[in-house]
C-alpha cells in the first residue's frame, strides 16, 4: 500500500510481505501469536518528510494501515507498536535555528516551472515571541517568496500575507535588494501591494556554491492588520510560493498566480520543543 499526503511524496511502506518479518516468539509465554516486525525505509528521507510519514501512517492507521497490514500478512492485527528508528542526522542548516518548525522544506516543482532547490526553514520561538525565516535559491534570479493564506481553512483562492526576496530589478521596485512585506489581493502583478509598513527585522544575505540564502525574523504578531498572525503553537500551515523565471532583466514584475508557483498546499509543523519536550516523540505513547 502506498501512503502518500499533500506535505510529501508516495512511499510505499507495505509493498509485499517481504518488508515484514516474523520475529521469534517461542522463548516468550506473553506472546501466544505470531509477531511480525515491519520497517521502513527512511534513510532518503529529510528530517521534515520523516514527520511527514509519521504523521500520514497515523492518521490513516485504522482506516487503511490495519487493513493493509492484514491483506500482506493474511492476519487481523491486534496490537501494533512503534518500535524504533534510525537516528535522524542533524541538519545543520536549522541546527542554528531556535525552535524550528519547518527544516529545509524544498519547494521544487519542475511542473510549475520551479526547477531549481527553492528551500524553506521557519522557527517559532515563542520564548520571544520571533518568527525566523530562511529562504534560498538559485543566483540569477530576479525575484522569490512565500506566502500565507489570508483564509487558512479555504486557501483555494490564493491570497494573502506574502514575503518576497527582490534582488532591485523588477519594474515595480528599483530599489536596493531585500526582502519585503506584500499583500495578495488577487491575480497578477496589480494585486500585488507593497506594505507601507515593513516588520522584517535582522536581515542577512549570504550565497554559497550558487545558492543565494536570505534570513530574516518578524514578530510572531506585529500588531497590523495586513500581516498573517503566527500563535506558536501550529500543526499545520496553508502556504503557497512563487520564483520569477523572466529571462530579461528590464521586464520581470512580481506577480501572483503566474505558472512559476506553487499552489496553496498545507504544510505540517514540527510540534514546539517547548511544549513537547526536548524530542517530540516523548510525549507520545503506545496507543496515541
Amino acid at each position: 500500500a502506498t501512503y502518500a499526503s499533500s506535505v510529501m511524496p508516495a512511499i510505499d511502506i507495505t509493498a509485499s510481505t517481504s518488508s515484514c518479518t516474523e520475529l521469534d516468539t517461542s522463548t516468550s509465554l506473553a506472546i501466544t501469536d505470531s509477531c511480525y516486525e515491519c520497517c521502513i525505509t527512511i534513510d532518503s528521507l529529510t528530517e521534515y518528510e520523516r514527520w511527514a510519514l509519521l504523521y500520514t501512517v497515523n492518521e490513516n492507521l485504522v482506516e487503511q494501515v490495519v487493513p493493509d497490514l492484514t491483506e500482506a500478512l493474511g492476519l487481523a492485527p491486534t496490537y501494533i507498536a512503534y518500535a524504533s528508528a534510525d537516528d535522524v542526522v542533524e541538519d545543520s542548516n536549522c541546527a542554528d535555528l531556535s525552535y524550528p518548525r519547518i527544516c529545509r522544506l524544498n519547494l521544487i516543482a519542475p511542473d510549475r516551472e520551479i526547477t531549481t532547490d527553492f528551500y524553506v526553514s521557519m522557527a517559532m520561538d515563542t520564548t520571544t515571541d520571533i518568527s525566523t525565516f530562511r529562504l534560498s535559491y538559485r543566483l540569477g534570479f530576479h525575484w522569490f517568496g512565500i506566502a500565507f493564506s489570508a483564509d487558512q481553512e479555504n486557501p483555494s483562492s490564493m491570497v494573502g500575507y506574502s514575503l518576497v526576496y527582490n534582488a532591485g530589478i523588477t519594474i515595480s521596485d528599483q530599489a536596493a535588494a531585500r526582502v519585503e512585506e506584500f499583500t495578495l489581493t488577487g491575480t497578477g502583478s496589480a494585486a500585488v501591494e507593497t506594505q507601507s509598513t515593513q516588520n522584517l527585522n535582522g536581515e542577512t544575505q549570504n550565497s554559497v556554491d550558487g545558492i543565494f540564502t536570505v534570513e530574516f525574523t518578524r514578530a510572531l504578531n506585529t500588531g497590523e492588520a495586513d500581516d498573517f498572525v503566527f500563535v506558536g503553537n501550529e500543526t499545520m500551515l496553508n502556504m503557497f510560493a512563487a520564483v520569477d523565471t523572466s529571462v530579461s532583466p528590464t521586464t520581470p514584475v512580481i506577480r501572483n498566480h503566474g505558472p512559476s508557483s506553487v499552489p496553496a498546499t498545507d504544510f505540517l509543523l514540527v510540534p514546539d520543543p517547548s511544549t513537547h519536550g526536548t524530542y517530540w516523540c516523548t510525549d507520545f505513547a503506545v496507543g496515541d
